[in-house]
């Protein structure tokens, strides 16, 4: 009860700073009868973002590696040209020239951020798109928001972990909306806030994956495989596609 929550608390926070409250989260059935060829695209990147909350600000640290190995990117997109194509009945295509160019917008320093934000940035790819045929474009991109109660912000995906009594305790964290953009119009038409959380099982703070024992490697490979990417599907399912 407590995580939901704080789930509706956070998901409120995200509407009201982000100006989310005039995004639809779900497709019309209108709309999707109107679309048929979707291109899709994941721009969480491929780093690995690590957090430690001390019992002071001062015991803090941030540290960021390398997690291309695990392709998070190319399997979430698989994951939902998969249902978009054998479950919802479009025609859905990867677009690594697009995620190219949309990646660098959100490595900005404002970036991550709502989609409303980078608007701008979709609205210089769509006519090309559209140009080949695509009614829509949806993308999957980070978000940031407070970790728990601790004043700490986090973005992306990765592991947070806390200090309590001499004791570890860590979460893994996926952080981002997911959002589908007409090529037509150029409007969001769709932007859903898609946010995962689990506990993991950890043993010391470390400022590389890389460091950590394959356990907890495997453990969080593990939740964003089964807890993140599995899970879109079922996300989509409500989102009405």
């Amino acid at each position: 009860m407590l995580k939901f929550v704080k789930f509706l608390l956070i998901s409120l926070f995200c509407i009201i700073t982000s100006g989310c409250a005039t995004l639809n989260s779900a497709l019309t059935p209108a709309y999707k009868k109107s679309i048929n060829k979707i291109a899709v695209v994941s721009v969480m990147g491929d780093k690995f973002k690590g957090t430690k909350i001390g019992t002071t600000v001062f015991n803090n640290e941030n540290c960021e590696d390398d997690f291309s190995a695990f392709s998070i990117d190319n399997k979430i997109e698989d994951k939902i040209i998969s249902y978009l194509t054998e479950s919802s009945g479009f025609t859905a295509t990867k677009k690594p020239e697009i995620a190219s160019i949309l990646s660098k917008t959100f490595k900005q320093k404002d970036m991550p951020a709502s989609p409303t934000k980078a608007l701008k940035t979709f609205r210089n790819i769509l006519p090309s798109l559209k140009a080949e045929g695509i009614d829509a474009l949806l993308i999957v991109s980070p978000y940031e928001t407070q970790f728990e109660d601790t004043g700490v912000w986090v973005s992306g995906y990765g592991l947070v972990v806390r200090t309590f009594l001499m004791m570890w305790y860590a979460k893994a964290e996926f952080i981002s909306y997911i959002s589908l953009i007409d090529t037509t119009n150029e409007k969001i038409v769709m932007s859903r806030f898609f946010w995962r959380s689990g506990d993991i099982k950890f043993s010391k703070w470390q400022t590389k994956f890389s460091n950590l024992t394959s356990e907890e490697q495997n453990g969080i490979e593990n939740f964003f495989a089964l807890k993140v990417i599995d899970e879109i599907p079922r996300f989509l399912k409500k989102a009405n596609f």
